[in-house]
Order: C-alpha cells, then sequence, then structure tokens
C-alpha cells in the first residue's frame, strides 16, 4: 500500500510540474501539416501522404536549456477541406497555440489563411500563432517569403518556412511555441503568486490595524 501511495503522490507532483498545452493545425488541405506533425513527433516522412479525414492528435514532451521543467504539446491535427470548418472549429476551442499553414507553391492555400485567422481571432483570441509556409524545397513556389512575412506582420503573427520532407525549421517552429507557452505560463503563475502576496500583506496589515 505504501508502494503504491508513494506513486500515486510521485505521479501527482509530476503532473503538477508539467504543462501542458493544447495547440492546433490549420491550413488547408495537402499543405503538409500531417507530415509536419510526424516529422517532430517521430523524424519520419511519408511521400504522398494521405490527407487527414478525421481530427488526428499527438502528444510529445519538450524541455530546452532555458527551461526548468519540460511541458507538454498536445498537438491537434485538424481536418483541411472546407466543409469539417465548423468541426475545426470546435476543436480549436482552449488551444494555447494555433500554427496555420499555407503551401508555398499552392495561392489557393495561401488565400485560406485569412479564414482561419478570423476563426482563431474568434475562438481563441489569446492564443500564440505562428503562420507557416511549408513545402518551402519545391522549386516551383508561387508564394514569396516577402508575401507570408507581410501577412503575418499584418496580423502581429510570427513567420516561419518549413520543410516536413529536409526537416527545415520544423523543430524550431515547435520548440519555439514550447518556449512561448512555457514563459506565458510561467509568467501566469508569478502574477498569481504576487497577488496572492498582496492580499496576504493586506490582510496582515488590517489584523495589525485592529
Amino acid at each position: 500500500m505504501a508502494a503504491v501511495k508513494n506513486l500515486r503522490s510521485s505521479l501527482i507532483k509530476e503532473f503538477e510540474e508539467i504543462t501542458y498545452a493544447k495547440v492546433v493545425l490549420l491550413g488547408s488541405m495537402a499543405v503538409g501539416k500531417t507530415s509536419l506533425v510526424k516529422k517532430f513527433c517521430f523524424d519520419k516522412f511519408k511521400n504522398n501522404q494521405p490527407s487527414t479525414i478525421h481530427v488526428d492528435f499527438a502528444t510529445v514532451k519538450v524541455l530546452l536549456p532555458d527551461m526548468n521543467k519540460p511541458i507538454v504539446l498536445q498537438i491537434w491535427d485538424t481536418v483541411g477541406q472546407e466543409r469539417f470548418s465548423n468541426m475545426n472549429v470546435s476543436f480549436m476551442r482552449r488551444a494555447a497555440a494555433a500554427i496555420v499553414i499555407y503551401n508555398v507553391t499552392d495561392r489557393e492555400s495561401f488565400f485560406r489563411i485569412d479564414e482561419f485567422l478570423s476563426d482563431i481571432e474568434r475562438v481563441i483570441p489569446e492564443a500564440e500563432v505562428v503562420i507557416v509556409g511549408n513545402k518551402e524545397d519545391l522549386g516551383d513556389r508561387v508564394i514569396s517569403s516577402e508575401e507570408g512575412e507581410t501577412l503575418a506582420k499584418s496580423h502581429d503573427y510570427e513567420f516561419m518556412e518549413t520543410s516536413a520532407l529536409t526537416g527545415h525549421n520544423v523543430d524550431s517552429l515547435f520548440h519555439g511555441i514550447a518556449r512561448a507557452l512555457y514563459k506565458k505560463n510561467l509568467q501566469a503563475k508569478n502574477d498569481v503568486l504576487k497577488l496572492t502576496g498582496s492580499a496576504t500583506q493586506k490582510k496582515k496589515s488590517s489584523c495589525c490595524k485592529s
């Protein structure tokens, strides 16, 4: 019984120390959302990856040198087809971050970015957001880096180009989100501690006056 109790206490302590964060991937069909997730989580790439026909889910624990504690990213890979847009919105709820992806060789996927950003600003306005131009390894791009960066800056979001095939910037993308969410969570905890300390101090001061 003692061993079970100690294990339970250890698991509870670990759960309390680890930050869990929901991250949603949004974008049109065939922009490479699933490939980016698989490259980051499993270091695998598959040519002609089938389109996602349901919401996929993966978790990965990230601990970077400038982080005292790990953060677990709960990555939700949503469906790209327009007819599932309402379903995707429901999966966006309570997400701490969103990665909005387009294919640099497909202008239609770039045009749809505004649609996803509108959903983000309506459903999860406080989320960390990165706009990503994927498949940068392909030579027939039609969206320049400048176009993507200009769009991101107009919304005050981060911008990055990636390649799930070569792995370029894939780790940087997810590590950047993990770091941003870790710092945000740390700041929130510090703010709570300050408020708690201030309330305690006021209570003590009030007691002294009485």
